[in-house]
């Protein structure tokens, strides 16, 4: 089986062929985004957007549930100029998810495998 790369099925908007993230931008305000995420759940959205957060670059960030019969989410980004857009944000907030998550799991490998006399 594939293993699939997140990092590249963040499509525009005119495109509906994606499915699992969906980038629509917000006209009104510059810097916005809007990410629709399917089949996650709030602990995820809350991880994100507590990454994005993180980010001296972002001015907003945010997420709500789509409705309470649905299993997707909806992050929102702003960030402080065009030099670093919402994706931008949104990608570095996954790498850093990513590279957290490695760390803490070889951490624990390492304090288990050390912890365990074979003979």
């Amino acid at each position: 089986m594939e293993k699939q790369n997140y990092f590249d099925v963040i499509e525009q908007d005119h495109d509906e062929s994606i499915k699992k993230i969906k980038q629509t931008f917000n006209k009104k305000v510059p810097n916005k985004a809007n990410y629709e995420i399917k089949n996650e759940s709030l602990q995820m959205a809350n991880l994100i957007t507590r990454a994005i957060l993180e980010n001296e670059n972002v001015i907003f960030a945010a997420y709500k549930k789509t409705h309470p019969m649905e299993k997707s989410i909806i992050i929102t980004i702003q960030t402080k100029n065009d030099e670093y857009s919402p994706k931008t944000a949104f990608m570095d907030s996954l790498k850093k998810i990513h590279n957290d998550g490695t760390l803490l799991l070889k951490e624990f490998q390492k304090e288990i495998l050390d912890g365990m006399d074979i003979d």
